[in-house]
């Protein structure tokens, strides 16, 4: 069966009536030809000599029809590979499109040895435009770009044909042949390639090379574990006979491209003569010309360092970018598949991953559509499950002006022989800084572990390091070998820290490597640490309150101890009350307030306790005395905003930690898209030493993706600056139904009501498809189709009830509802459906 999918697009006509007139001219007179044409043939980079070379105007009868041969005798190649064509032919027509033909031959074996599978081809054109001054070179690649573009015209190389009715997508045909490889020189790209094309050149020379292992060899036939037979029987679709010859095995890969594409990449030989070619095995053997696009993707090659087998790298992230003026649908649900859409060589050894730490915050995981100059993200990892090297291939579907992106990925498989390797203990649990705990590393395996790192990752909310280490494992620990990890809490850390120590190493997956050790430290914490006061300039007194159940209802007594407990206080400074927080004999809830007047630089710390025992920390920080502020919270999240619609307000509240008065600049927001932030209310001008303000803002996304900004403030000296992160997320408004509910009078069972109508209005005018939620369970049905290619639009409903779709328990009525669906945004609203289908009692008359 002929793949119609390869036709080339018939936007190229303006260009083949350019070059080649007006198609084929079925009436027109005959053409003599003078003799002249000459031209060489090449297997590879060597002369063919022998073989024999025709001539062929293209059938008309149907696609695929029989060509008609024009030279006879047909003449042959000499010593040099090349040919004269000496005797004059006839065409149909100067317009009729011909192509010539080079079989068998001698492609550089000992003397009398003949190819019978070497088929080469050059599409040429108009016969009219041939002369004596024609010069032709056939190879490999003037075969590609022939039997690509000509492949649904094509059976055989001796059939090539179009009906009366596609003359001009086959004349476009030849106009791409013209375009991949230049018939004069052999070589991709060829001429009148329209500006703003690319010819995929290292395709074409990748395949040429997989041909030229039959080209250049002495034939063969499939199963005979020749070079060709090898060709003829990986290019054989099911169901199908193997080619006999390699121009019809090409057209077998230009029909199926996908088939067999590494076993196919495996044959080209180590000295292949057509370069550049693919360094990898290709997702698959098609040749696509490709436009310039807005929407681009980068980088296009992810390369993984060599990873071991059934370890993992880290991920890496492809940014792709639309810089068209419209959406670009992409295809979503192959990106969040484990299998799906990679090809090529290898698969299975890259999945879609999280994005890596350290990403751009600001990236959004990729979806549908991406609006014109936004940008989304995806991420992959390596882990292969294989030795040497990997590659596959990712093909992103999309609405732009290519229709698939591909990305290359790469990376290489090593041995995973080491280990198992394990940590005793796991965890380690600090109770005085400057104790040092230790772990012990075994290498329970038959060899040497090698041994990349041994790091610490500290407590993300400290502003300095908790846990340092030592060890004296080394590079590399010998087998049944053990080394000693120390680890201490340092002086600097938070009452109550966090940290993970890991130790990357080459263990085989079943000693679960890398290795990681959990650390925690708390100072007399029995929890996490209630209150954080942040930073303040020493002497400066900050208030903070607090609300807890410390579960004793008969009462409590507060108490803060702990080095720092003379920076920390229930009560101001200048109070005289001896009481903070009330307790009742039945009410164990404490509601409180707790000061902070840091006395020295650095982490100030004290213990909460209930009754004398230790319940939570309080931790501030001293700072140097000056200009200070702090702004709360420091990121805002809208959630998810309607187009059109505006948020619910968020406030920023600005506290003066300094030891001087604040004056504050006007805020200022920046970044990606401030526009979609209002600062709706400012009381912050000049705050007083320890006294508040607050920014009063909302959110109105005028986009259906992630909006981001920054508020940033400033005192007025430039001593201070904060920055507060915003963020939101529009989506589209539901398409909206008037009215939004249909009410259906008294219907009798067995029949049909008359239809009632709703309109539809759908943001931006987007299609909408509608669906009866129940149906065809429910007696209301659709009465004119199920969707509409814009709004406004009507849909109408009609209430047919039967014995079969209706039921007395349901009180004599139907109820069911319409789903209304946005196809653009994905948006949904339901239509309320009611009807009676039993006649109602009607009232007795009193006598």
């Amino acid at each position: 069966m002929l793949n119609r999918a390869l036709r080339p697009a018939l936007t190229l006509l303006p260009l083949s009536l350019l070059i080649f007139g007006c198609g084929t001219q079925r009436n027109a007179p005959q053409v003599i030809i003078p003799p002249g044409v000459h031209g060489l043939v090449h297997g590879g980079q060597q002369p063919v000599t022998g073989a024999t070379i025709q001539l062929y105007a293209v059938g008309s009868a149907a696609e695929g029809s029989p060509a008609s041969p024009l030279l006879s005798p047909a003449p042959s190649t000499d010593a040099t590979g090349s040919f004269n064509i000496t005797g004059t032919y006839t065409c149909p027509s100067p317009s009729t499109l011909v192509y010539i033909v080079a079989t068998g031959g001698n492609p550089g074996l000992p003397a009398g040895s003949n190819n019978a599978a070497l088929s080469l081809m050059a599409a040429l054109g108009p016969c009219g435009n041939l002369s004596a001054s024609t010069y032709i070179f056939m190879n490999e690649l003037t075969t590609i770009a022939t039997v690509y573009p000509l492949a649904p015209y094509m059976t055989s190389p001796s059939a090539i044909g179009a009906p009366s009715g596609e003359v001009e997508a086959l004349t476009a045909a030849f106009v791409q042949a013209a375009q991949l490889v230049n018939t004069t020189s052999g070589t991709a790209p060829g001429t009148g390639v329209p500006a703003g094309t690319t010819v995929p050149i290292e395709q074409i020379n990748t395949i040429g090379n997989i041909l030229s292992v039959c080209i250049n060899s002495a034939g063969g036939t499939a199963g005979d574990n020749s070079p060709c037979g090898n060709l003829f029987s990986l290019t054989t679709p099911q169901g199908l006979t193997p080619a006999t010859d390699t121009s019809t095995a090409l057209l077998h890969i230009a029909n199926d491209p996908a088939l067999n594409t590494a076993a196919l990449y495996n044959l080209i030989p180590p000295q292949a003569p057509f370069q550049p070619s693919q360094p990898q095995t290709p997702p698959d053997l098609s040749v696509r010309l490709t436009v310039t696009s807005g929407f681009t993707a980068s980088p296009t090659e992810l390369d993984f360092a060599p990873t071991r087998i059934n370890s993992t790298q880290v991920s890496q992230v492809i940014t792709f970018t639309n810089n068209t003026a419209a959406p670009v649908g992409i295809d979503v649900a192959t990106l969040n598949s484990d299998s799906l859409p990679l090809s090529g060589a290898n698969p299975g050894d890259f999945k879609p991953a999280s994005f890596p730490p350290g990403s751009n915050p600001n990236l959004q995981q990729c979806s549908t559509p991406i609006l014109p100059g936004a940008s989304c993200g995806i991420a992959y990892t390596f882990a292969p499950t294989g030795l040497g090297p990997r590659s596959a291939y990712l093909a992103l579907k999309n609405s732009s002006a290519n229709p698939v992106t591909w990305i290359l990925m790469t990376g290489t498989g090593l041995e995973a022989n080491a280990g198992p390797a394990y940590l005793n203990p796991t965890s380690l649990a600090f109770t005085a800084a400057g104790t040092p705990l230790t772990s012990t590393l075994t290498n329970s395996g038959t060899l040497p572990l090698t041994i990349d790192s041994v790091t610490i990752s500290n407590d993300p909310t400290s502003g300095q390091p908790a846990f340092t280490q030592t060890n004296n494992c080394g590079n590399s620990l010998a087998p049944q070998a053990t080394c000693t990890i120390t680890v201490t809490a340092l002086a600097t850390a938070q009452p109550y820290s966090t940290g993970t120590l890991t130790v990357s190493d080459d263990a085989a997956p079943q000693g679960s490597g890398p290795q990681v050790l959990s650390l925690t430290y708390s100072n007399g914490f029995t929890g996490s640490v209630l209150i954080n006061f942040g930073n303040r300039s020493i002497g400066t007194q900050g208030l903070s309150y607090f609300s807890f159940n410390p579960g004793y209802p008969q009462g409590f007594t507060l108490t803060l101890t702990g080095p720092d407990a003379a920076d920390f206080s229930f009560l101001p400074s200048s109070s005289s009350q001896t009481s903070s927080c009330t307790t009742e004999r039945l009410n164990p809830f404490c509601n409180g307030s707790i000061y902070f007047t840091p006395s020295a630089l650095g982490l100030r710390t004290v213990t909460l306790n209930v009754n004398g025992t230790p319940y939570a920390g309080i931790i501030g920080t001293g700072i140097p005395t000056g200009i200070h502020f702090s702004a709360s919270p420091s990121t805002i999240d809208f959630g998810t905003v309607v187009l059109g619609q505006t948020s619910s307000s968020s406030v920023v509240t600005v506290s003066n930690t300094g030891s001087a008065p604040l004056t504050l600049k006007a805020p200022v927001l920046s970044g990606l898209t401030p526009s979609a932030f209002t600062i709706v209310s400012n009381n912050c001008s000049t705050l007083a030493i320890n006294a508040t303000c607050t920014f009063t803002l909302t959110a109105s996304p005028a986009q259906p993706a992630y909006r981001f900004a920054n508020l940033t403030l400033a005192d007025s000296t430039g001593a201070a600056q904060g920055t507060v992160s915003l963020k939101v997320l529009g989506t589209y408004p539901p398409p909206v139904a008037n009215p939004a509910a249909l009410n259906f009078a008294y219907t009798p069972l067995g029949t049909i009501s008359a239809p009632q109508s709703f309109t539809v209005t759908s943001y931006n005018n987007d299609p909408i498809n509608v669906t009866v939620i129940d149906g065809p369970v429910q007696p209301f049905i659709l009465t004119q189709g199920n969707s509409c290619s814009h709004t406004p639009c009507q849909i109408s409903v009609a209430y047919a009830p039967t014995a079969a779709n209706t039921a007395p328990d349901d009180g004599n009525n139907s109820y069911d509802e319409i789903l209304v669906t946005d196809l653009f945004s994905g948006q949904a609203f339901t239509v309320n459906l009611s009807g009676i289908w039993q006649q109602p009692a009607s009232p007795q008359l009193r006598r």
